[in-house]
């Protein structure tokens, strides 16, 4: 998180060199494979982004896989599926917004200096108020 918080430029007004995304070490196998034309290269891209949905999906899956029976297991994922539905879409429609406001030095200065006071608040317990000390 503190090395995410200081690769934005939060004084200087010149980009990061090195890539910040997340997963930006997939993003070149993936374009190669972009534009999908055949059954095998849509398996090979799903491959290499499917790495990407973490321990969530697959607690869901396991769970499903220990549900007893197809039916059980079917409802258990539509259930994730559901659930997770309005989180994803929530993601898509607020895209646009962070697009426009990455763009903004102030935008990337106050993301910057939030990311290193949550850092510094995880590092250091004692600074932050949020955490009842000697209560156990």
């Amino acid at each position: 998180m503190l090395r995410t918080g200081l690769d934005l430029p939060v004084i200087e007004r010149h980009p990061p060199t090195r890539p910040t995304r997340p997963f930006a070490a997939n993003e070149p196998y993936g374009r190669r494979l972009l534009p999908v034309e055949t059954v095998s290269q849509a398996l090979v891209l799903g491959m290499v982004w499917g790495w990407l949905p973490g321990g969530l999906v697959y607690a869901a899956l396991a769970l499903a896989a220990t549900a007893g029976d197809v039916g059980r297991s079917t409802l258990t994922n539509l259930a994730f599926g559901l659930g997770s539905l309005p989180a994803v879409m929530g993601i898509g429609l607020m895209t646009s917004m962070l697009v426009r406001l990455s763009g903004m030095n102030r935008f990337r200065q106050l993301t910057g200096l939030t990311l290193i006071a949550l850092a510094v608040l995880a590092a250091l317990p004692w600074f932050n108020p949020m955490v009842q000390h000697g209560i156990h």
